[in-house]
């Protein structure tokens, strides 16, 4: 695709352009001519300059103008405003090219969640990458001695002298890697959480790709919205989300119930024999912290097998083939195309401006009075019986097109 510049730009009606009186050279109106649903003349308008937009957005709120599709991101504006593919298709046979992927594990000890240290850290990729990190700080030379006569024939064991060192090596090894994505299983809530607040403690840089830009890591505790990661060049693909977002069920999304149904394989077991106290029993991370002392092999063994196990789940159930598959045929991009509203906002909004007409933004300046909500009822106390619960959650662009309920058909 050839990279075209988009400058900054809005929708408004004639009339009240013609009202602003705003003339400069840096100003250029589309010749193509727009239509709103009451078939009023609506202009498209490219502005050159930064400053001179916000002017003119100021102006128009002042005098309480609307502006049309004020709410659509730039890069889904990019992609409407071309009509681009994602991927090249030739007659609607589009070619799945495999995404360079690696998949990602840490092990962590500490006393609470909030004060995790890193001991382990693999990486696993179809295209020969197999790395477990070791940060050895704490292993006695004994130990350390033990561990090298371990043969581990399916991945490389690679000897960190502390969490720093850990963290620094396979910050390196990603980068340079260049992976297109990177995956694993609750990976940003945990995995990357941990791995950033101790980049952090160590005073390294939270980067983990060769392209410019910042990695924003977004904790969402909201049962409704999921956690998000920003990798600039690099996609972030929790396996988790995957699967609920395909509507691929499982009696809970423990990696090992998956595993199981999926690969039927599983996780190596923690050693809970090496526990002293019925205590201990029921907290991981203390059966992880006695086997990284006591049977250290065995745990690296662990935290390779659970890299490996997602991405085999990935290559079973090709969740990332029917992502970019989803993804050509909306043109949506891939981290949006779990997203029913963007992906409808982008697939409708390419078929309105081929039709010359334009969408309402989401909001306007007027905006004052509160959106009326659903009338809910106080529940009465006790237990009752055939209860149904009917849930429209991101239905409503399947039921917009089903019934054809749109603006320009009932207006």
């Amino acid at each position: 695709v050839d990279i075209k510049s988009l400058n900054y730009e809005i929708f408004i009606s004639e009339t009240d352009f013609e009202t602003l009186n705003i003339k400069s050279p840096k100003i250029i109106v589309s010749l193509d001519k727009f239509y709103n649903k009451n078939n009023e003349t609506i202009l498209k308008i490219e502005i050159l300059s930064k400053e001179l937009y916000n002017y003119i957005l100021s102006q128009i709120k002042d005098a309480n103008f609307t502006l049309y599709e004020q709410d659509i991101s730039y890069e889904a504006k990019y992609l409407i405003e071309y009509d681009i593919n994602l991927l090249e298709s030739k007659n609607n046979n589009t070619k799945y090219i495999p995404l360079k992927y690696v998949s990602i594990d840490i092990e962590s000890i500490g006393k609470d969640m909030q004060n995790q240290e890193i001991i382990l850290l693999s990486l696993y990729s179809l295209n020969n990458l197999a790395k477990v990190y070791i940060n050895t700080e704490k292993l006695n030379e004994t130990k350390i001695k033990e561990i090298k006569k371990k043969k581990f024939t399916d991945f490389e064991t690679i000897y960190c002298n502390n969490e720093k060192d850990l963290l620094e090596r396979a910050k390196e090894e990603i980068i340079l890697f260049s992976p297109q994505a990177i995956v694993g299983w609750n990976v940003i809530d945990f995995d990357f959480k941990v791995i950033k607040d101790r980049m952090k403690l160590h005073s390294i840089e939270f980067k983990l790709s060769k392209y410019d830009g910042e990695c924003k890591l977004r904790i969402n505790n909201d049962f409704f919205k999921d956690s998000t990661l920003t990798i600039p060049g690099v996609l972030i693909f929790d396996v988790i989300q995957l699967l609920k977002m395909n509507y691929i069920v499982f009696e809970d999304y423990k990696l090992d119930t998956v595993a199981k149904k999926v690969l039927l394989d599983q996780k190596i077991e923690l050693d809970y024999s090496l526990e002293e106290t019925d205590e201990m029993f029921e907290d991981k991370i203390k059966v992880i912290e006695n086997m990284y002392y006591n049977n250290t092999e065995k745990l690296i063994e662990y935290n390779f097998k659970d890299s490996l196990l997602v991405s085999k789940i990935i290559e079973k159930l090709k969740l990332l083939e029917l992502m970019c598959k989803r993804s050509i045929l909306t043109g949506t991009p891939l981290l949006r195309v779990k997203s029913p509203i963007a992906t409808l906002d982008i697939m409708y909004l390419k078929e309105l401006h081929k039709r010359k007409l334009v969408a309402p933004s989401n909001f306007n300046f007027d905006q004052s009075a509160p959106i009326e909500g659903a009338f809910v009822i106080s529940p009465e106390k006790g237990f009752y019986e055939n209860i149904f619960v009917f849930d429209f959650k991101s239905l409503y662009p399947s039921i917009i097109m089903t019934f054809n309920i749109d603006p320009f058909t009932y207006s």
